[in-house]
């Protein structure tokens, strides 16, 4: 079980999945979707740190605005 960012409330089964995707090493891409302002970037956040820590490479893309 990976260390929870103790900030998150309410995202159990989000955070449950994150880890699950972490520790296994047939996974190689995480995509997190849905409606704006529900927490992606919390989430998105807490998953490159917590792959960060874990040892894990971590490749990053961000939008911006031109």
């Amino acid at each position: 079980m990976i260390a929870r960012d103790t900030a998150i409330v309410g995202r159990d089964a989000e955070l449950a999945a994150i880890d699950d995707f972490i520790t296994d090493p047939a996974r190689v891409a995480l995509l997190v979707e849905g409606e704006p302002g529900i927490g992606k970037t919390t989430l998105w956040l807490h998953a490159a740190r917590a792959a960060e820590l874990r040892g894990h490479r971590v490749l990053r893309a961000e939008p911006a605005e031109r």
